[in-house]
């Protein structure tokens, strides 16, 4: 277990902190706004005084470091506090883009391109998995022409590779060509090959 060193604040300053703690206690005991409140508190307090995180982290033994960063990012504007909660996949998606395009998944739903060239609009709950790849870059949403153009080239690379692969699979082990009006066999890939074999490649090579 990580071990946290006491932190000693004496005047005003630990009475500032203390009351500021048993604050952010009584947020973040609710949910919502709140904990946005809560999250903003704690920021301006450790903004005025630093040694503030120490006695925080005293307070809430079971909370990491992870966790008061990201209540930092939340008070700073930075991260929506509904991520605070939300699932795994969600904070990955969300948190690294602006806090509006944060609010625009969470709730008012953003342009999603339709097969047929059309546009919904949907909040990040709603989406598929394949839209949330098509939607999310990794720091911004999408604009459509964006998603179109994402759409396109993976389905390119798909059919490229899908060719390649039927290709590999459907290529003959050998090619039976002309050269100067004489037939002649071309093996194209290394193996072994029985005498009925043999005889069969020499068969057709007779047709």
């Amino acid at each position: 277990m990580e071990r946290r060193e006491m932190t000693v604040l004496s005047g005003e300053k630990k009475k500032v902190v203390l009351s500021a703690v048993s604050e952010f206690r009584r947020l973040l005991q609710t949910s919502g706004e709140t904990l946005k409140e809560a999250c903003q508190l704690y920021t301006n307090i450790v903004t005025e005084i630093p040694e503030a995180r120490a006695l925080f982290a005293e307070a809430f033994p079971r909370l990491d470091k992870p966790v008061w960063d990201r209540f930092e990012q939340v008070g700073r504007g930075l991260l929506h506090h509904e991520l605070l909660i939300g699932n795994t996949e969600k904070i990955y998606l969300l948190k690294n883009l602006p806090i509006h395009e944060q609010d625009e998944a969470l709730h008012k739903g953003v342009k999603v391109i339709a097969s047929d060239g059309t546009h919904l609009k949907l909040t990040v709950d709603k989406m598929t998995y394949d839209q949330k790849e098509v939607v999310f870059a990794k720091d911004h949403i999408r604009s459509l022409p964006e998603q179109k153009a994402y759409v396109e080239t993976k389905a390119m690379k798909m059919q490229i590779e899908s060719r390649r692969r039927r290709e590999q699979e459907s290529q003959d082990d050998y090619h039976i060509v002309r050269n100067n009006g004489r037939r002649m066999v071309e093996f194209l890939k290394p193996r072994s090959y029985t005498a009925s074999e043999l005889l069969a490649i020499l068969t057709e090579m007779q047709k």
